[in-house]
């Protein structure tokens, strides 16, 4: 079992072999069944975009969710000049049912879109994946991480950077010791934290 032993540990904290394409595999790297090959950084497979969401073009796949929400908002201002006045209830409702079976579309849509939006900003942020979060127990390399701890988190600035900038950060990944992860795991307050402690 990778991992179980202090070589295999140590092994694991930067890679694997892909048991599929038995390629070198770094951490944070998954082996995509329907693309037939192993992706950096894996996010997701989406069926949206045809590809891997990974390392390459996860900045970009933001920018496609965030251009999707701001194409939903500008249909539904715009499908919102379309409605008609009227003095009673049933004549509002047959004069403006094409815009209001538009807007329920419209407001599904965007719950869904602005939902994988509000997602994808908060792993960009903290700098994790689909993957990682959805899949975290089953993750060897993340085997011992508290849940509340997230070891590739280098701060907003740096994270966007690598999520943005991805093929010319090229970063390696590492996981931190277990001495490290301890670290990480406690809680910090404004009057306890690695800086100063009050008390």
């Amino acid at each position: 079992l990778l991992g179980s032993t202090g070589e295999g540990r140590e092994v694991a904290r930067y890679g694997r072999e892909c048991i599929y394409c038995q390629q070198w595999q770094p951490l944070r790297s998954k082996h995509c069944h329907q693309c037939a090959r192993c992706v950096r950084r894996f996010d997701h497979h989406c069926f949206w975009v045809g590809t891997c969401v990974g390392q390459n073009n996860h900045g970009r796949f933001w920018c496609y969710l965030t251009a999707q929400t701001a194409l939903i908002v500008c249909v539904a201002m715009i499908n919102n000049t379309a409605f008609v006045h009227r003095y009673t209830v049933n004549m509002w409702v047959q004069v403006n049912i094409v815009p209001i079976v538009v807007a329920i579309v419209l407001y599904c849509f965007a719950i869904f879109v602005l939902s994988l939006w509000a997602l994808h900003t908060y792993l960009i942020l903290t700098n994790q994946t689909t993957w990682e979060v959805s899949k975290r127990y089953n993750i060897t390399y993340l085997n011992g991480v508290p849940d509340h701890v997230t070891p590739f988190n280098h701060g907003i600035k740096n994270n966007i950077r690598e999520y943005c900038c991805g093929a010319e950060v090229n970063p390696e990944y590492i996981l931190p010791t277990e001495v490290e992860i301890r670290d990480l795991a406690e809680k910090q307050t404004i009057w306890n934290n690695k800086y100063y402690s009050c008390c």
